[in-house]
């Protein structure tokens, strides 16, 4: 410690952080400050510690250290610790004693606030001293990764060598046709990538290569990167990053994942949930809570609202900084940090349009716009805040906890434009993990196969499910999987399977024959049945766990996914086997549609796609093959002759396929590849013999149940239980 007043002061003129102060500014900082002397080696403070105090190197050197990897060695006058005053308690890396001890003066949180009191500009400066540091020690854990760099030498070289880029979500890092001169490592934020068509190739986190093709001597880009979180870059030259033979290796491995990767993606955590009220008091507090109390189970998770970062900075209004503010910067790098160290990130918006409000959506991997189900539409804010998103927000409705069956969804989803909707309710536990689920990408679908009586082994599949505690988050189906289906995902029990299975079971309650000019039924009874078991007035978008049934539009050829309207309508257009049953219109009139599995017998193709990652059960029902029973009959057959076959044992048998059979057969044979493919898109692909399983035997659903009871057990507990590999 200097002897002299003098002393300290010309050594504190030379701090970059007091800079520029006059004399008298100066002695008010030094009479604040208290010696602190260390012995060989000790430690000034440890990564991830809470911060109460900053320190001014007066004697020796100093080593930093982040995640075990040296970013730093500072001489007499360096400053540490002044971020974790500035920005967050938590400590961001190791400060270590030189093997001859230093001497440092400490200054506490209390005396740092009334001095920046006093003396605002210091925070800028502070800043100003703090991100280039803060920058080296978010970028050296990452050089040594791929790099494998280890010395502080090696580290310093490739920073030297490093551009730093801020990337506001929306920003093109490079397009498609650019020249090729950089290497990107991500240090922070999330990018796509997109080919010429625009097809998304992958998303690009934390640690991960962007433009890495370039090492490999492509010197035009092939595709397009875009922001959709902010965040930071640091591009490298391609001659720095090509020369190191780990950085190759490293690129050549990811490159091979990639292309070995299955179509399932692996769990994710839930990354940035920005919650935005669009109702006045949706309870998006306690939605935020419980979100956060569920993703902790998958991995580090804090929830963020206005008030909360005020409290954590010890400032008023700090997370409204914005532009100019002299604290915007060190909130930026705060949340950059809280993004990088945790898992999930819950962040709860203003009501208001504020900066903080802005701030979350900008940040935001998913936006939930939140309202308080029976208030309505109309009872929010202005109806153009969705419209300023970056991208399109999903919708929960908070419902009552009484509330038997959501009502009125449709006016939420004119209202708002979004790509998915959640209904829950506080106090219902189940509701809560099913949207935290989704939105980890974690969530549980099933995807059902058509397949006439065959399918009533989707009921014991439903009820295996239901053993094991396997929970359902999603429900597709084709036909008798839509049926089946539907039913689950209205009551969400197994049992209600079985009372279906009775009541489709009696031929009498299905079948009214009729003139065969447009099918072989009228179809008055089926359509009866099945108002009565989905209900008059229920509609697909209302139901609390997702659903979604096909059918094939004769109108136009095309596809239908059915994800609104009225359930009965939808199941019955899906399991409108042509021949069998009638068409039925759509509920504009403008198309007439039929069975689904003219054109997808297995929709897990569908469910992929609207779930991303997470977990694929598909249930095939018809397993592609015939019934196995062997054929004879001439080129053309009378139907009187097939008659007097089956009537008289005297005289030439004729086996020929029935008409109902090979309507129903011929319904799923356009989608058999899809069939064929569904563990591209599956987890796990439940199968069942077709010689146990017929498609017309409809009054012998018992039997098919326990069919489909009995696989889907088997390869639940295949699934659910692996086998442990023997050791090398």
């Amino acid at each position: 410690m200097p002897a002299s007043p003098d002393d300290v002061l010309r050594l504190l003129g030379d701090v970059t952080l007091f800079r520029g102060l006059s004399r008298e500014e100066l002695a008010a900082v030094a009479e604040r400050l208290r010696p602190v002397e260390l012995p060989p080696a000790a430690v000034v403070f440890r990564q991830g510690e809470l911060g109460d105090a900053m320190y001014v190197l007066a004697r020796g050197r100093l080593a930093v250290t982040v995640d075990g990897a040296t970013v730093d060695d500072l001489p007499p006058g360096a400053v540490v610790g002044e971020l974790a005053l500035l920005t967050a308690p938590e400590r961001n890396a190791t400060v270590t004693a030189a093997e001859d001890g230093a001497t440092l003066w400490r200054l506490s949180r209390e005396d740092f606030e009334r001095l920046t009191a006093q003396m605002p500009h210091v925070l800028e400066a502070v800043h100003a001293v703090g991100r280039p540091r803060l920058e080296r020690a978010q970028l050296a854990p990452l050089l040594a990764q791929r790099f494998g760099v280890s010395t502080d030498t090696e580290i310093a070289a490739l920073q030297t060598a490093a551009v730093w880029r801020d990337v506001a979500r929306g920003d093109l890092l490079y397009r498609a046709g650019d020249t090729a001169h950089d290497v990107y490592i991500v240090v922070s934020g999330r990018f796509e990538v997109r080919d010429v068509r625009g097809e998304l190739d992958r998303s690009v986190g934390r640690g991960g290569v962007l433009g890495e093709a370039a090492v490999t001597g492509q010197t035009v880009r092939t595709h397009e990167a875009v922001a959709t979180r902010d965040g930071h870059v640091v591009a490298l030259p391609v001659e720095v990053a090509a020369g190191s033979p780990r950085f190759v290796a490293s690129v050549a491995s990811d490159l091979l994942q990639r292309l070995n990767r299955s179509a399932a993606p692996a769990p994710a955590a839930a990354g940035v949930v920005a919650l935005l009220p669009v109702t006045p008091g949706a309870p998006v507090a306690e939605l935020a809570g419980a979100l956060t109390e569920r993703f902790a189970a998958w991995g580090p998770t804090v929830a963020l609202s206005s008030q909360r970062v005020d409290e954590r900075f010890g400032r008023a209004r700090v997370a409204q900084a914005d532009g100019a503010d002299e604290m915007a910067a060190p909130l930026s790098l705060w949340l950059d940090q809280q993004v990088r160290s945790h898992e999930s990130l819950v962040l709860v918006c203003d009501a208001a349009d504020t900066p903080w409000r802005r701030r979350c959506l900008r940040l935001a991997d998913t936006v939930l716009l939140v309202a308080t189900a029976d208030v309505g539409p109309g009872a929010g804010p202005e109806r153009s805040t969705p419209s300023t998103l970056h991208a399109a927000p999903q919708l929960v409705l908070v419902h009552a906890d009484d509330t038997v069956m959501p009502t009125g969804t449709a006016r939420w989803l004119d209202a708002y434009q979004v790509v998915s909707h959640h209904h829950v309710r506080l106090g219902e536990s189940k509701d809560l993990d099913r949207l935290a689920r989704r939105l980890a990408g974690r969530a549980i679908g099933v995807a059902l196969s058509g397949g006439g009586a065959r399918g009533y082994v989707h009921i014991g599949l439903f009820r295996a499910l239901e053993e094991n505690e396997v929970p359902v988050d999603v429900v597709y189906g084709t036909s008798m999987g839509a049926l089946i289906g539907g039913i689950h995902a209205l009551t969400q029990e197994a049992a209600a399977g079985y009372r279906l299975a009775e009541r489709f079971g009696d031929r009498r309650q299905l079948m009214d024959r009729t003139i065969p000019l447009v099918a072989l039924t009228r179809s008055r009874k089926v359509t009866r049945t099945m108002r009565s078991l989905y209900g008059e007035d229920t509609r697909i978008e209302d139901l609390w766990v997702p659903f979604r049934c096909v059918s094939a539009s004769l109108t136009n050829a095309e596809l239908r996914v059915h994800d609104r309207g009225l359930m009965w309508r939808a199941i019955r257009a899906s399991t409108a086997i042509p021949g069998i049953f009638t068409p039925i219109l759509d509920e504009s009139g403008d198309e007439v549609l039929v069975d689904g599995g003219v054109m997808n017998n297995l929709p897990v193709d569908l469910l992929r796609a609207f779930m991303g990652p997470g977990t694929v059960i598909a249930s095939n029902a018809y397993g592609g093959k015939s019934d196995g029973k062997r054929m004879s009959f001439g080129d053309d057959v009378s139907g009187w002759a097939a008659l007097r076959s089956r009537l008289l044992p005297f005289g030439r048998r004729i086996r020929a396929p029935s008409l109902l059979g090979t309507l129903m057969r011929a319904t799923s044979l356009a989608s058999k590849s899809l069939l064929d493919e569904a563990a591209h898109y599956a987890d796990l692909v439940v199968t069942y013999p077709s010689s146990e399983v017929t498609s017309l035997e409809f009054d012998s659903y018992a039997e098919t149940i326990e069919v489909g009871y009995r696989h889907a057990s088997e390869a639940l507990q295949a699934w659910l239980h692996p086998p442990h590999r023997a050791g090398p």
